[in-house]
């Protein structure tokens, strides 16, 4: 996968939205651009390509999603992240008292670790993020699996 797909993989997880044929992307204003965008508008939001997003290359786009991933699930479940080096870890634990308390038996619940190395500490995390993303749209943690 090439960065620009992992970018727009990204993008949805977010649930930024495609917003016209030229394929730009609504994008909050609270990420800062590198580069210039056309659409200065002071809605809260501004566009660009894919091309353009910054998640490979730049903390202040890649770090909301780790908080996302660490916080913005099922309250029995939660998502450890681990950044070290060159190489970035994630896996899930389970609230047992929480899942208990929903009527549901830990042995629902789909375990994950993700383990990803790069040349750099944000290819690590930007590449565990994408692994996070691809297992997470197929085992979505909010719901428990049989």
């Amino acid at each position: 996968m090439n960065t620009i797909e992992g970018n727009k993989i990204i993008a949805e997880f977010l649930e930024w939205e495609m917003i016209d044929e030229e394929g730009r992307i609504a994008v909050p204003n609270l990420y800062p651009f590198t580069v210039t965008t056309k659409d200065k508008r002071s809605t809260g939001w501004t566009s660009c390509f894919a091309d353009e997003l910054e998640f490979h290359t730049s903390w202040d786009w890649l770090m909301p999603i780790i908080e996302k991933i660490e916080s913005d699930f099922n309250p029995a479940i939660k998502t450890w992240v681990s950044i070290n080096g060159r190489e970035c870890g994630m896996w899930n634990y389970f609230d047992v008292t929480e899942i208990l308390r929903e009527g549901q038996k830990a042995e629902d619940y789909e375990r994950f670790k993700v383990q990803a190395n790069g040349k750099t500490k944000i290819e690590a995390t930007y590449s565990a993020v994408l692994q996070f993303i691809q297992w997470y749209t197929t085992h979505s943690p909010l719901n428990p699996h049989p």
